[in-house]
């Protein structure tokens, strides 16, 4: 029996994830655009997914795509996840090293069992030159 599409209650990129003693989980940076000094480039990136109404196993991937629609990284959980009740939420914190081409504009897409549930647009940009004296 196919799993049922989830709900995404969030799907978010930060800069860091921090596990609060408490048991809560803190976000600290939540960026619209990467900046590197140079492309092709690497940007660690923390990524948190609240997921609802999911019942089965389900292959997570997330994947970086043009604005055509090309994939140009992807990355994600080697094993399926796995949810038994449907009325839980699950919660997930991923680290994750993305590849950024080059400069311009991307999707940042979160995927199902191959199938898209969330995705944002994103920014690569240059970082400003520093001038010489």
């Amino acid at each position: 029996m196919k799993a049922p599409t989830p709900l995404v209650n969030a799907f978010l990129v930060c800069r860091r994830i921090v596990d609060d003693p408490a048991g809560e989980i803190a976000l600290v940076g939540l960026p619209n655009t990467f900046v590197a000094h140079a492309y092709p480039a690497t940007i660690d990136a923390g990524f948190f997914i609240r997921l609802s109404s999911a019942r089965g196993d389900y292959r997570m991937e997330v994947q970086l795509q043009t604005s055509e629609g090309d994939v140009v990284w992807r990355d994600g959980p080697p094993n399926p996840t796995r949810v038994g009740d449907a009325l839980s939420i699950l919660d997930m914190t991923w680290r994750l090293c993305i590849a950024i081409p080059a400069a311009g504009a991307y999707y940042v897409v979160l995927l199902a069992n191959g199938e898209e549930i969330a995705r944002q647009r994103y920014m690569a940009q240059l970082a400003p030159q520093q001038a010489s004296r």
